[in-house]
């Protein structure tokens, strides 16, 4: 025990083996600067060219000793401050793409065009049914015309007249059965024949009355709501 604590008293620290301050270096300073001059660097970047990936390396100026290898590598991306969504108001298959990403683009400048040719199928259907509708109210608005007139005329005359003769007939038949010469069946057939007559004469009547007055307003009115609705459908195609 007494050789151990001897041993101990033995061992003390020599100061003359302690490190002398040396005055301190400037290349702490020189990095610090150029750590700054990177970040400045990488803002410029963010602020003019939005979403281009930056790489930024910053090499250790040489010394008088050796030089030295690269002490800072910065490696990302750029992200914008705003992102606008572009989208259409209908549904449909990109046909064509006029722009690329990061390409400035003015007010009412063309970016994207869709496949129409099934939406142009509706627009041609809805403009025809349109332009029917359109003769359709021409025709009401100008009334019959004197040829339609004429043949309403002509088709009731045709059916007065065969009329006349169903009754000359019945009048015959009549005779024959009253006399015993002709069944009663014949005389029910001829009865038929005779309304018949009568109906076609009052329904051509009627037509040929018409013809001369034109149409009513109320058909001339709903003419005008089909054009308007026809219109309508046909510019909602568009």
């Amino acid at each position: 025990m007494d050789k151990v604590s001897g041993e101990l008293h033995k061992l003390k620290i020599d100061k003359s083996m302690r490190p002398q301050h040396r005055p301190r270096s400037t290349k702490g300073v020189v990095i610090g600067l150029l750590v700054v001059v990177v970040a400045a660097l990488i803002a410029f970047i963010a602020f003019r060219q939005p979403g281009v990936a930056a790489t930024v390396t910053v090499v250790r100026p040489r010394l008088e000793t050796a030089s030295r290898s690269a002490v800072l590598v910065a490696t990302g991306y750029v992200i914008p401050h705003h992102k606008i969504q572009v989208g259409s108001k209908i549904m449909g298959r990109v046909a064509w793409i006029g722009v690329e990403k990061g390409e400035h683009v003015r007010a009412g400048q063309l970016v994207v065009r869709l496949e129409d040719r099934e939406y142009r199928a509706q627009h041609d259907q809805a403009r025809a049914a349109f332009e029917t509708a359109q003769a359709r109210l021409n025709e009401l608005e100008q009334g019959s015309r004197p040829e339609e007139i004429d043949r309403a005329r002509s088709d009731m005359e045709r059916a007065a007249a065969q009329l006349r003769t169903e009754e000359a007939q019945f009048r015959r038949i009549e005779g024959l059965v009253r006399e015993g010469v002709s069944a009663a069946q014949a005389l029910d057939e001829a009865r038929g024949r005779l309304d018949g007559a009568r109906a076609n004469v009052a329904s051509l009547t009627k037509t040929y009355e018409l013809a001369r007055k034109g149409p009513r307003e109320e058909q001339i009115a709903s003419g005008r709501s089909e054009v308007e609705r026809a219109r309508a459908a046909m510019e909602y195609a568009r």
